[in-house]
């Protein structure tokens, strides 16, 4: 899935006005993302740890680790994209 989203902002990303760094930031935050996402997720499933939490085994935090980096960026790349699209309105 991140590797799609990759795909559509990438369609996207000169109609939207943003600075550089706004732009930088809403890149490496998606980037960021979908790489924790590619690694933790199926490390989680081979392991059998869900990491929705930072309770032990070690395995099990840095699957959580790896998903709060994921949701984090996500979180960050969907503020500065919706940023830049109102200032395109």
């Amino acid at each position: 899935m991140g590797g799609v989203l990759l795909l559509a902002l990438a369609g996207i990303l000169a109609h939207l006005q943003l600075s550089a760094f706004a732009l930088a930031i809403l890149v490496w935050a998606v980037v960021a993302s979908s790489y924790a996402f590619a690694v933790v997720l199926p490390l989680g499933a081979h392991y059998n740890q869900r990491g929705l939490t930072s309770a032990p085994p070690l395995l099990n935090r840095l699957i959580y680790f790896g998903n709060m980096v994921g949701a984090g960026g996500l979180l960050l790349g969907t503020v500065v994209l919706l940023w830049g699209a109102y200032a395109t309105l």
